[in-house]
């Protein structure tokens, strides 16, 4: 007799699930014009002015996930920006919403699975790593996303803080998931660039992040999409437009602090840093759209490949 031969297993295929993921530094609802150093008409820094474009910045882009930095405590009847923009963002979900960092998920794409809040410094200002285990609706798997702000300054103390802060949020990462099986995505305000010189390599600030297997996404793909070629994330409020600090000029020296960190396994299919809806161009340089300027950065949106 013949042996029937055995037949060979055909390959579950592996399924991407593309999502869309920003992170957002809103500009907390305490600032004032007179807490910057440059000219900022007063009336333009008011949150309630600047509610309405935040919402319509973050409807254009349209992320299935989002971390935001700054939601600060402010003043009565709000308490927190988050009270004012999640009634006009009614597609998606808020999760820590009383915290500064929090995160937001498009509902129709994700459900939660699991979240905590972890306190990565005191060393300077409370600082915080919010973080999600969401499940897609698509592909059933699970993505672990966590969201940060360091400190801010330039001193030896303050960069040994960031440094430390991003070694306590890797340890908070690595006891949600020991075993470093959950794609992972890292968001937020770091208010660190990746390079100071040209050629100089990774700040010592970030290798908490490298340990991790995390890259910036910026670094993972050519497809650069955003509309102002150079875009900073610190936009400032305005820049120097023939030689003069100019409100509403787009800055364009790719000057950045807020990223998308993404683990192995995930793939980046576009970058960009957004510069909103309608940027119009005044004596050759690039301004947003009239009105409010809705924060001093800009999101960085990437648009990701996750596998299941």
């Amino acid at each position: 007799m013949i042996p029937t031969p055995t037949p060979t297993p055909t390959p579950t295929p592996t399924v991407n699930d593309d999502v869309v993921v920003m992170t957002y530094n809103i500009l907390t609802g305490a600032r004032v014009a007179g807490s910057f150093r440059q000219h900022v008409p007063k009336a333009d820094v008011r949150f309630a002015r600047r509610a309405p474009v935040l919402v319509e910045w973050i409807t254009d882009a349209a992320p299935d996930l989002l971390g935001i930095q700054e939601n600060e405590l402010m003043g009565p009847p709000l308490h927190r920006p988050l009270r004012a923009l999640v009634p006009k963002l009614p597609r998606f979900t808020a999760v820590h919403a009383d915290t500064d960092v929090p995160i937001l998920f498009r509902t129709s794409r994700f459900t939660l699975k699991d979240s905590g809040v972890s306190t990565i410094s005191t060393a300077h200002f409370h600082r915080m790593c919010t973080w999600v285990i969401l499940t897609s609706k698509r592909t059933g798997a699970d993505v672990l996303v966590a969201n940060t702000h360091l400190d801010s300054g330039e001193n030896r103390r303050i960069i040994r803080i960031r440094e430390a802060s991003l070694t306590k949020l890797a340890d908070v990462v690595q006891r949600i998931d020991p075993e470093g099986t959950l794609p992972l995505i890292v968001l937020g305000d770091f208010n660190t660039i990746t390079h100071r010189v040209e050629g100089e390599g990774l700040p010592h600030v970030f290798e908490p992040l490298a340990r991790l297997g995390l890259v910036n996404s910026r670094w993972m793909t050519t497809n650069d999409t955003s509309t102002v070629p150079g875009a900073a994330t610190m936009n400032s409020l305005g820049t120097q437009v023939d030689g003069r600090w100019t409100y509403g000029a787009i800055r364009h020296d790719g000057y950045t602090f807020d990223y998308v960190w993404c683990g192995p396994g995930i793939s980046v299919r576009s970058w960009q840093v957004y510069t909103g809806p309608g940027v119009r161009e005044r004596q050759g340089h690039p301004f947003f759209a009239a009105g409010p300027v809705p924060s001093d950065h800009c999101p960085v949106r990437v648009e990701v490949s996750i596998p299941s």
